[in-house]
């Protein structure tokens, strides 16, 4: 059993930072609104950081573009194997048709 007078372990408190005084437009001045405007880095950082994105954007894009194509081009290569011989016979028999009944039809208008 417990002893009735013993200490309850507690949790340590935790500092809690003081509350922020209500910002208003007369508070500050301009030097403090274009002070906080101003970029936190220096240009060369900024300009390293900018050129460090744009590489590993399209590094992200290069891979995703080949591993798009690395998944379709089977599917790709089954579907015109299946497709391709009959799709083309169909088109040249429908031109040759077209072209068959063109001739008749000048044939038949002379």
């Amino acid at each position: 059993e417990p002893k009735a007078n013993a200490e309850v372990a507690r949790e340590p408190e935790v500092a809690r930072p003081a509350a922020a005084a209500p910002v208003s437009g007369s508070t500050g001045s301009e030097h403090e609104v274009d002070a906080f405007r101003k970029a936190l880095v220096s240009p060369s950082v900024e300009a390293a950081v900018t050129g460090s994105i744009d590489r590993l954007k399209k590094s992200v894009a290069d891979n995703h573009a080949a591993q798009v194509e690395a998944v379709l081009r089977p599917m790709l290569r089954e579907w015109l194997d299946n497709n391709l011989p009959k799709l083309v016979e169909t088109v040249v028999r429908e031109e040759i048709s077209r072209l068959v009944a063109s001739s008749s039809a000048a044939e038949a208008a002379e």
